[in-house]
């Protein structure tokens, strides 16, 4: 296991990318495919520990994609036998969210289920793949970051003005697939 990871709940720490993090989140996907393979579509490491050069919150965030997002007993069981603790509905409804933690609210892993195909599947798997490409801005979130953090803004302010420039990103990265 990669010990640079965790994050206490609430905490506000990114930490320079390191590679370890993508051979973790590969032996986890592996580990999620092999044990609950059967009640998903897909299984992806996303969000800012799966772009090489890009700072990150010391937790890897995975989605993992379902035909139906109706009937999740099955899947939410293995992940739960698997040591994932169960924390529904993720905040804005994107899907539903389950967490591993070293130590009582010290995360290390999020695991987001959701739609596979859905428009937020979609943008998980488009912002990483064009965040390791474009360096130009992977540089702007990594600037942001480093700001918000040097500033010491509440998590909120934090969320907010990072979820505000991957949505501006997301509205110009889109409209060239679209």
């Amino acid at each position: 296991k990669v010990t640079s990871l965790g994050l206490r709940k609430g905490e506000i720490r990114i930490c320079q990318h390191d590679p370890a993090w993508l051979l973790e989140a590969d032996q986890v996907c592996g580990e999620i495919r092999k044990l609950a393979g059967c009640y998903l579509v897909d299984v992806q490491h996303v969000g800012s520990t799966s772009v090489p050069g890009l700072p990150a919150k010391p937790i890897l965030d995975f989605a993992i994609g379902v035909d139906d997002t109706e009937d999740l007993g099955e899947l939410r069981s293995c992940l739960t036998a698997m040591g994932y603790l169960d924390r529904g509905l993720g905040a804005g409804s994107i899907g539903h969210l389950l967490v591993r933690e070293i130590e009582k609210d010290v995360r290390t892993q999020h695991v987001h289920i959701l739609e596979h195909g859905s428009e937020h599947w979609f943008h998980y798997t488009l912002m990483r793949d064009h965040l390791i490409s474009d360096d130009e801005n992977r540089a702007r979130l990594r600037d942001l970051k480093q700001e918000l953090v040097r500033s010491e803004v509440t998590r909120a302010e934090y969320q907010r003005q990072k979820s505000l420039l991957v949505q501006e990103l997301l509205l110009r990265i889109v409209g060239k697939h679209a």
